[in-house]
């Protein structure tokens, strides 16, 4: 849709462009009924950006090989959740991943992850999620599938990727087998943007996953939109009218809200006007691995970081509650623990209960866990008290994974796992940077690795910014 505003900018002079753009927009299919807050051209805007998992375009045995049967794979999930938020007065943009395991309250539902809401409620739901769990407006609706990805990247060509190692997913069919720039085609490029089991190969000849599943995922699709952004407006500059036929295939599957017209359009050129760093800048809303209660993987908001992110978000919208709550406002002196050794450290219960008491917590008491083959160290809390159960994590150097637990009597019980580092005040240092990365969710490179004779470009977590650099 960007791409259709730069048609209109670029071919200003020529009527046809002007034509071309109005009719785009029209016969764009349209989500009627969303409760969406209007506000007037000119003020903040954001724009909740679905990417669809729909298997209805699949047809050759290929794609059934790569995406699954239509039969099969029935539904339509949200692979991804973006929200963009346009501030034309103060020529600013920020687009913001959602992870789809983030664990949020659903309306009418309960507690699941986030991508339930779309598969549940459709985009009715999803957006009502979003505004509820973040307290912010959402102002327009924009929803595309793994065809309208393939045509688009189809009709551009292709698209430059920087690989520093060889990398595949066998899941979804990426295979990259030299390392270096890499011109991706529409089949590679979505097998790329889908890929939650990357795998790199190092120096030594060995395979490894990247760890950090969906947050990886999420690090190259927004390294892949500033790519596609970057090669498509070069495209489009050099000739205007050899726009049709991206602005076909951006617009023949893409949903839309039934207010968006072609102003609207006209900022998001504006946004991504600039693919480099001065562009759009592209964050993901910060979160730590938990354990929900019945035993699912899961990612929790980390309240203290996200703030400012979602502040932003709220930005000429005003709020409808209070903003979470930062985890430095709670009190310790408020919360009760205990502490359980799971691990062969010896004394550890009682030095980390005692580190915690120094540090202004309740305390609970030492003893032994259930065994000794805690891997990983994990922070019990009862019902209602998972904003405490963030604050005592935030002490422990080496993070922990949350559970929910009612069966202790503390508020919170931190179960020593064999990776346990100790006990510090983390506000210091936190205070002067919010986006410091989680040491569990967030700090290991999207294109991690690296080979000899191949130089990295200069980058961001192993890759430029923009395709080759």
């Amino acid at each position: 849709m960007a791409l259709v505003g730069l048609t209109w900018l670029v071919g200003s002079g020529i009527g046809y462009a002007t034509w071309v753009a109005n009719r785009a927009v029209d016969q764009g299919e349209r989500v009627k009924n969303l409760d969406l807050t209007t506000v007037e051209r000119g003020e903040p805007t954001n724009f909740l950006i679905i990417g669809s998992d729909s298997r209805e375009f699949v047809e050759t045995q290929v794609e059934e090989d790569h995406f699954g049967r239509p039969s099969e794979q029935t539904g339509q999930r949200s692979d991804t959740m973006m929200v963009l938020h346009l501030d034309p007065k103060a020529s600013t943009s920020l687009l913001v991943s959602f992870p789809r395991d983030l664990w949020v309250d659903i309306p009418g539902e309960g507690k699941a992850k986030l991508n339930a809401a779309y598969a549940h409620g459709g985009p009715k739901l999803a957006i009502e999620t979003i505004e509820t769990n973040f307290d912010i407006k959402i102002n327009h609706y924009l929803e595309v599938d793994f065809e309208t990805f393939r045509q688009m990247v189809d009709t551009i060509g292709t698209v430059n990727i920087f690989f520093p190692t060889q990398a595949r997913d066998i899941m979804t069919g990426l295979n990259v087998t030299e390392p270096g720039c890499v011109a991706l085609d529409a089949e590679d490029a979505l097998g790329y943007v889908r890929s939650r089991s990357y795998e790199y190969l190092d120096a030594d000849g060995d395979w490894h996953q990247d760890p950090t599943a969906d947050i990886g995922r999420i690090r190259r699709q927004q390294y892949f939109i500033r790519s596609l952004m970057d090669a498509a407006m070069r495209k489009v500059a050099r000739n205007p009218l050899r726009a049709n036929g991206l602005i076909k295939a951006a617009t023949k599957y893409l949903r839309m809200d039934q207010d968006l017209n072609i102003h609207d359009i006209y900022d998001l050129y504006v946004a991504f006007r600039s693919s480099e760093a001065d562009g759009v800048d592209m964050v993901t809303i910060p979160n730590d691995l938990a354990r929900s209660g019945d035993g699912q993987s899961i990612l929790v908001l980390r309240n203290g970081e996200a703030a400012p992110i979602l502040k932003e978000l709220r930005n000429g919208v005003a709020p409808t509650k209070s903003p979470n709550k930062h985890l430095e406002e709670i009190d310790p002196r408020t919360v009760s623990v205990g502490a359980l050794n799971g691990s062969n450290i010896g004394g550890a219960a009682g030095d980390t209960l005692d580190a915690l008491i120094e540090a202004g917590f309740q305390p609970g008491i030492a003893n032994n866990a259930d065994n000794n083959d805690y891997e990983t160290t994990e922070v019990h809390y009862r019902h209602g008290k998972r904003d405490q159960a963030e604050l005592v994590v935030a002490y422990l150097v080496s993070g922990g994974i949350l559970v929910e637990d009612d069966a202790n009597e503390y508020d919170v019980v931190v179960v020593i796992g064999a990776d346990f580092e100790g006990v510090e005040d983390p506000f210091a240092d936190r205070a002067t940077n919010v986006d410091e990365p989680s040491e569990t969710t967030n700090a290991v490179p999207a294109n991690p690795g690296s080979v000899a004779g191949i130089t990295v470009p200069p980058s961001e977590f192993g890759r430029p910014l923009v395709g080759c650099g």
